[in-house]
């Protein structure tokens, strides 16, 4: 048996490109008087396993249908056909399947950038001893930052690496008041630790990061490439600059950064003490100095 023709609609459009809310019709032509199970085998992204499904015939059009379902934005799907005789021989369409497949991509999706006060306002993403986590481990870090005059919860907003899949870690019930920083681990243990801890690692070697409410919108966004063992990359100026690579700021003002320690003073004065939460107040465990001049000293104080 031969297979004649494979198209696929969206809609009535032959071969159109699928926005993320459209099925898209697979139709196969047969080169057969008798019926015949025809296989629909299709996979999501680039590599994967594929579904197995059964096309329908119709009488009407004497063709093998599939409606495939709406996908996300930006996804490539694959496909091949698979037809089967009663006497069990098999062909396959394009020569070659599975290695050999038929593809199209899901449009991506209008980016919805939406103004907030809610900003990343520095990321470090190769951190040797900077900064430790309540495990005294030293992952990656991303700071967040209230830029505005109110409180803000932050529940329901997400942090991703991923454009598709923006709610890779969602934040839970904490409100941040302005001028105030919260520090989010991404070191993939929010399972095993704290609710701090993103679902995700940053890579050194560049990628992206992003800030999305729970629709979707994109409150902020940083693109960075290679980072630099232990050095920030951060807002400057603080909240509303551009990111620069920086002599990190962690949990702090990051105007205070290479200027200020390069012009470093005895008579330097301390801040504040927190821990690696960047709560006050804590008296023993890790605690990070905070001086005048954007300095910090990590010391451990054992009671």
């Amino acid at each position: 048996v031969d297979i004649l023709n494979v198209e696929y609609y969206v809609g009535n459009t032959l071969f159109a490109q699928p926005n993320s809310s459209d099925e898209v019709l697979v139709s196969v032509e047969i080169d057969s008087d008798e019926l015949i199970d025809v296989m629909l085998y299709y996979g999501v992204g680039l590599t994967g396993r594929f579904e197995r499904v059964l096309m329908d015939y119709s009488f009407a059009t004497g063709q093998y249908t599939y409606s495939v379902s709406p996908q996300n934005s930006g996804e490539y799907i694959r496909f091949y056909i698979e037809a089967i005789t009663e006497d069990g021989s098999r062909t396959y369409s394009p020569d070659g399947a599975e290695h050999n497949v038929y593809i199209y991509q899901i449009k991506m999706d209008e980016v919805v950038y939406v103004d907030s006060d809610i900003v990343i306002n520095e990321i470090m993403a190769a951190n040797d001893f900077t900064a430790s986590d309540e495990m005294g481990e030293f992952d990656d870090w991303i700071e967040i930052y209230n830029k505005g005059n109110e409180s803000i919860n932050l529940a329901g907003l997400h942090l991703s690496d991923d454009f598709l899949e923006l709610d890779k870690y969602t934040f839970p019930s904490v409100t941040l008041d302005p001028d105030s920083y919260r520090i989010i681990w991404a070191d993939d243990d929010e399972e095993d630790q704290s609710n701090m801890h993103a679902t995700f690692k940053l890579s050194a070697s560049g990628e992206q990061l992003y800030l999305s409410d729970a629709d979707g919108n994109i409150l902020d966004a940083v693109v960075f490439g290679e980072q630099q063992v232990d050095m920030g990359y951060a807002r400057s100026p603080n909240g509303t600059g551009d990111f620069v690579i920086q002599h990190p700021t962690f949990f702090f003002n990051n105007d205070f950064s290479s200027s200020a320690i390069e012009s470093f003073t005895l008579d330097k004065e301390l801040i504040k003490t927190v821990d690696v939460l960047g709560r006050e107040g804590v008296s023993d465990g890790l605690l990070i100095d905070i001086f005048n001049n954007g300095t910090v000293v990590k010391k451990y104080i054992i009671k």
